[in-house]
């Protein structure tokens, strides 16, 4: 009877996937910003905070998920994005946009992790984990065409008052809360001791010590991680700045995830002696991609924001599966979100640094530096990491 209720979860996560991936705002958060006085630098600045805020939770907030329960894990860092969104909806100022960020770091690192492994351990309770690859990707895909179709009317609505998009969000957030208090916890989870928070440093040490490949998955994931959230902002400048009107942003934005959700929703056919090959190709991908829009002066530049989008469609849910094949239950949620730690922690620095570089040397060579820093430091981490592939 209890199985029966636990695979109840699969639906709801497919439901939450979607709603956290309702981002009517994104398409046009630039512009938004700039229409309260706010630069290109500031924008990039408040999602630097908001990395650093996510930095700062990750670990605790995993380790919070595994020693509280996933569940509620998830339903506090959705009450956290909901009054997040509410000042956005209702306040216009630096100062409140740095507190919102905050607010959206400290609860999207609650989350963090605390989905994927409530999924996988429901999954290992029925004895299906063979899904778990499957399941990301298609998880994946529902994220990307949620976010495609968001972004379509948030663009449109923008075009009557930039805070429309903000209300629609809250207003998921609000059905998320609701779906996340339906979950259940799977016995996988709840029948495992965590390790007391004194501890939790050495066990970790231990976990990566006995296998060391998970250092190198670890940064390898979060290298590209990064360049494929650089991207939603930096994609929204190169495209306006080439002549792409506000109203097709959304059509731009549709494209996109459309692209991801292709991508995504052909990992099940992936096995497991294709990775090698597919993780050689990825850090390729993103260092030319993001060198060809530093060189590219018309919107057919867009074509590698696409190809950035399919790599991002394809590392997540194979690094997932990777990972999850590694890890104790009673561990899932922490090194999860160590791999999104990681991830933050790169993007503290990257951000601010790539700002640096718009800001002296122009825009076009900020993009190019971003693909050859990330392109070297994705590939050495695949050259550590192949002999375990």
């Amino acid at each position: 009877m209890h199985d029966q209720s636990v695979a109840k979860n699969i639906r709801i996560l497919w439901l939450l996937k979607g709603l956290s991936s309702a981002w009517f705002p994104i398409p046009i958060l630039m512009i938004f910003y700039q229409s309260y006085g706010l630069s290109l630098a500031q924008g990039v600045m408040l999602k630097a905070i908001l990395s650093g805020a996510f930095f700062l939770g990750e670990i605790p907030s995993g380790y919070f998920a595994d020693r509280i329960g996933r569940k509620t894990s998830l339903v506090c860092g959705s009450l956290l994005w909901l009054l997040a969104w509410l000042i956005y909806c209702t306040q216009g100022s630096w100062s409140w946009f740095v507190g919102a960020e905050i607010l959206t770091g400290i609860g999207g690192s609650l989350m963090s992790g605390a989905d994927s492994a409530i999924t996988y351990d429901t999954l290992l309770q029925l004895g299906r984990t063979a899904e778990y690859q499957g399941w990301e990707g298609k998880g994946l895909a529902i994220m990307g065409l949620t976010e495609a179709a968001c972004g379509l009317v948030g663009a449109w609505v923008a075009t009557q008052n930039l805070v429309y998009p903000f209300y629609l969000q809250t207003a998921c957030l609000c059905c998320y809360v609701v779906l996340a208090l339906m979950l259940r916890e799977p016995t996988a989870h709840c029948s495992q001791v965590n390790p007391p928070w004194r501890s939790l440093t050495g066990s970790i040490r231990t976990i990566f010590t006995q296998r060391p490949s998970l250092r190198w998955l670890i940064l390898f994931s979060a290298t590209l991680s990064c360049g494929s959230f650089l991207i939603v902002w930096l994609s929204q400048e190169y495209m306006v700045q080439r002549g792409l009107e506000l109203t097709h942003l959304g059509w731009a934005w549709v494209i996109f995830h459309s692209a991801m959700a292709i991508a995504s929703s052909l990992v099940g056919r992936i096995r497991p002696r294709d990775y090698r090959w597919i993780f050689a190709l990825l850090p390729c991908v993103v260092a030319i991609a993001y060198i060809g829009l530093g060189v590219t002066k018309s919107l057919w530049g867009m074509g590698f924001i696409i190809a950035i989008y399919m790599m991002r469609g394809l590392n997540t849910p194979l690094v997932l599966n990777y990972l999850n094949q590694q890890i104790p239950s009673n561990f899932r949620a922490t090194l999860i979100s160590i791999n999104s730690f990681l991830f933050r922690l790169l993007f503290l620095g990257f951000a601010p640094l790539v700002s640096l570089v718009s800001r002296g040397s122009g825009f076009e060579t900020s993009l190019i530096f971003a693909g050859l820093l990330l392109g070297i430091v994705a590939t050495y981490a695949y050259y550590k990491l192949r002999p375990t592939l």
